[in-house]
């Protein structure tokens, strides 16, 4: 009897160590997607920072390129978002729990203790960088607001980009490109 306890605490462990072993693989594969994340968030911060400085020079093409380039980023995102729900899934799979509410404290918590350090980093860098990008947006939406004459110039600007992108179609007007303000300054 004792030897099948001790061959039954044995599978035990095994089945523990494999276990572990698919936690940290998933939780290290969620970790550089975290930090994907993160590096995607400083570039969203420094576009912030170059629209601040088109929004109070008033370049309206350099923020039409500006605004391109962010889109880009957020596809990006977009990729990364799968991505990181594949890990958790992963991690959710090792630890039993459900994907779509598993939180990162509980993958910390999930973690043996020596390894718990590189996700929590991650996760905090990620949090700061997303409040970061969240207050520029702020910012530089709030710049807009209050720049009446900059959101004129753009809407002209982008008129003449529609216009001549109309331009190639048999439904286009030159008249159709000039017309009344798009904005209602009672707005």
């Amino acid at each position: 009897m004792r030897r099948e306890d001790h061959g039954a605490r044995e599978a035990n462990r095994g089945g523990r160590l494999h276990q572990v072993s698919e936690l940290r693989e998933a939780t290290a594969a969620l970790a550089r997607v975290l930090a994907d994340e993160g590096r995607l968030y400083e570039w969203l911060l420094a576009i912030a920072a170059r629209e601040r400085r088109s929004i109070t020079t008033g370049d309206v093409e350099s923020l039409t390129r500006l605004l391109e380039e962010k889109e880009s980023v957020v596809e990006r995102h977009h990729a990364l978002e799968t991505e990181r729900m594949t890990a958790l899934v992963a991690v959710a799979a090792a630890t039993g729990g459900a994907p779509q509410t598993l939180s990162l404290t509980e993958v910390v918590a999930a973690l043996p203790a020596d390894e718990r350090g590189a996700i929590i980093e991650a996760g905090v860098w990620l949090h700061a960088q997303a409040v970061a990008l969240r207050e520029a947006t702020k910012r530089n939406a709030t710049l807009l607001h209050h720049s009446r004459e900059l959101v004129d110039c753009w809407l002209q600007h982008l008129r003449l980009l529609v216009g001549s992108r109309l331009a190639d179609t048999a439904e286009w007007t030159p008249g159709e490109a000039s017309g009344p303000r798009a904005l209602d300054p009672t707005a």
